[in-house]
């Protein structure tokens, strides 16, 4: 492992050129632990570089490697690669077909977060059923960074397709984990839904609770949420002028996205 070593040492002094001699060095020696691990290196100091198509190609050799390190961190990079690339003309089945891999090999932190680009990635082609499936399966791992974020887009995609009970309950679930940054963002997703329903008695609780949170970005905007939603629910309630209802859709604008999938 020197060389890996050697390679990444070089690579966090940014000297990612210096880097591609050890890391190749390691890939050609056969190994069967550092090779496979050094392939999947090498594919992120060539993505550094901006040599795209030698990157995928390096991950692709991790991948066929079916290293149980290297082949599923070398899958979900190479998703994330093709998802960045392909931005006009996506390749869908290769993003897919990577994540795919990488979560088909069960590893404890690349298959869950696979699973969550994965679904995000079947949401925005419209395949929303089959993106619930895969949402509930992030969630079942019990992974405490992954799961926390595919309850948020669940109980988001939920809302979409007007299953509001049951995102209620995704929004619930993602509350519940106590995870620090989704528990807050669920909770104001959760408010604008019920708010968006009608139902704005409910929706103020659960903007107070996101207020109660004290998150630096959420609790801010649900502030402001809580007093516009005020001045539609009071006893003198007057129907909400024009520039206050583009307040509205700038304040949800501010809140940063709960993120869908990590890397």
């Amino acid at each position: 492992m020197a060389l890996i070593d050697e390679g990444l040492d070089l690579c966090e002094e940014g000297r990612f050129v210096e880097a591609l001699a050890p890391l190749g060095a390691a890939c050609a020696s056969g190994d069967p632990d550092a090779a496979p691990l050094a392939e999947g290196f090498l594919g992120n100091v060539l993505e550094e570089l901006k040599r795209n198509d030698e990157a995928a190609a390096a991950y692709r050799r991790a991948m066929a490697t079916g290293h149980p390190e290297a082949a599923p961190r070398a899958a979900f990079n190479l998703g994330v690669l093709l998802e960045r690339l392909h931005t006009t003309t996506p390749d869908w089945r290769g993003m897919a077909t990577a994540y795919e891999v990488a979560i088909a090999s069960g590893h404890r932190e690349w298959a869950p977060m696979a699973m969550v680009n994965r679904a995000a990635l079947l949401t925005r082609v419209g395949w929303r059923h089959d993106a619930v499936d895969g949402y509930r399966a992030a969630i079942a791992t019990g992974h405490p960074e992954q799961a926390p974020i595919a309850a948020t887009n669940l109980g988001i995609l939920l809302g979409e397709m007007g299953l509001v009970d049951e995102a209620v309950d995704a929004f619930r679930q993602a509350v519940a984990s106590g995870h620090p940054d989704q528990g807050p963002r669920a909770m104001f997703n959760l408010a604008a839904m019920l708010e968006g329903e009608g139902r704005l008695a409910a929706a103020a609780g659960a903007y107070q609770e996101a207020v109660g949170t004290g998150h630096s970005d959420v609790a801010p905007v649900a502030e402001i949420a809580l007093e516009l939603l005020g001045r539609r629910a009071g006893p003198d309630a007057q129907p909400e002028p024009r520039h206050l209802r583009r307040l509205r859709g700038e304040v949800r604008a501010l809140l940063p996205d709960g993120g869908e999938g990590a890397g």
